[in-house]
């Protein structure tokens, strides 16, 4: 009997298939906190963040002009009184923050800026672990956080089936070429 030689081409299509499985449930989703509009005055964060399973890994994106807003990760109770005294977690206030939600927990944020929380600039989030049911599964204790005041201005919502709500859209391509990339350097 002759053995045949596995070509390179097998190779990389075997490790392109591994690899890009693996790669798919790993990947971290970067949501744009407000969608296209951003962490700004005079949105619902309230239905925006219901809109999402957020997940262990993934991450939240506030755009704002700096100066005019700040994100401050707060405990529970400052989230409720709208008073950054009760108890802050992180100041963010450089425009362009990302936080990483590293834990199956609830997380708070708002804006310190004067009357923008109590103007609706604030929300909370329950994230759960990747391998958790997003449709009626376990939430591993975590309560949803309570309802924040109506904001004053509210824009319309975004059409149905959009991506703007969740801030997605923009990262499909992270879930082709980073395997190829990686298949073609180590086939060859």
């Amino acid at each position: 009997m002759t053995s045949h030689p596995i070509s390179y081409y097998t190779l990389f299509a075997t490790s392109l298939l591994v690899f890009s499985a693996i790669y798919y449930h790993v990947e971290a989703t970067v949501y744009t906190v407000g969608g296209e509009e951003g962490w700004t005055y005079g949105q619902n964060y309230l239905t925006w963040s219901q809109s999402i399973n957020f997940t262990v890994g993934d991450v939240l994106y506030f755009s704002y002009v700096k100066g005019q807003h700040n994100v401050y990760q707060v405990v529970e109770e400052a989230y409720q009184s709208c008073d950054w005294r009760n108890g802050v977690i992180k100041i963010y206030n450089s425009g362009n923050d990302r936080v990483s939600l590293t834990n199956a927990t609830s997380y708070y944020f708002l804006c310190n800026i004067k009357g923008h929380c109590r103007g609706g600039m604030k929300f909370g989030i329950n994230v759960t672990d990747a391998s958790t049911s997003p449709d009626g599964g376990s939430n591993g204790g975590v309560s949803p956080p309570p309802p924040p005041p109506p904001p004053l201005l509210l824009p319309p919502p975004p059409p149905a089936g959009s991506n703007d709500a969740a801030g997605g859209g923009n990262g499909w391509w992270r879930s082709w070429w980073c395997p190829v990339v990686f298949c073609l350097v180590v086939s060859f």
